[in-house]
């Protein structure tokens, strides 16, 4: 089970159940495919515009711009339909392994 919190243009955004779960299973789910991405126990995405920094687990991963675009518009996409989220000019998506 992931703690989840999710700011959008320096504004944290509610989540209910289900779009906590909807969320945080597809940020897990496609980080896993990246090297570094297997086992998430702590995850930070931040966006600027198009710049974003990833980093799980303390370790920063480096995308290429593939990877990276796709992550991008996965996240931005999803999140756009939150109330809230539709224009992401910044993001921060901070997710955490409960023990």
């Amino acid at each position: 089970m992931f703690q989840t919190k999710l700011t959008i243009n320096s504004k944290s955004i509610d989540l209910n159940e289900f779009a906590h779960e909807y969320v945080t299973d597809v940020v897990i789910c496609a980080v896993s495919k990246f090297r570094g991405g297997e086992n998430v126990k702590e995850l930070v995405y931040d966006i600027e515009g198009k710049k974003s920094n990833l980093i799980i687990n303390g370790k920063q991963v480096i995308l290429t711009p593939f990877p990276n675009d796709a992550f991008w518009g996965t996240v931005t996409g999803m999140v756009s339909a939150l109330r809230g989220g539709s224009k992401v000019g910044t993001l921060k998506l901070e997710i955490t392994k409960k023990t």
